[in-house]
């Protein structure tokens, strides 16, 4: 996430909440979410499993709109391939 937060910020981005965590389909991830001048928000997931790291980018004009876009995610992770277990019940 470290690197993440640095290429934002060189592409003249600003972190608005960094170092969190968030749930994509009841799966933790870290998250942090960037602005930039003009309508640009992202926010960033990121989870490490044990075959593959996982990095999600959601993008939109503001932060109501990714939000909307995170919360209609449905993330369905095979923990066979990837490692990640699913927290679902």
């Amino acid at each position: 996430m470290r690197r993440i937060v640095e290429v934002q910020q060189q592409s003249g981005f600003k972190t608005v909440r960094g170092g969190s965590q968030g749930e994509l389909s009841g799966t933790t991830f870290a998250r942090a979410d960037f602005v930039r001048e003009g309508p640009a928000y992202e926010a960033v997931f990121v989870k490490a499993c044990n075959a593959l790291a996982l990095t999600i980018v959601f993008a939109g004009p503001d932060q109501n709109t990714v939000e909307r876009f995170v919360a209609a995610t449905d993330l369905k992770l095979d923990p066979s391939v990837s490692g990640c277990g699913s927290q679902h019940k």
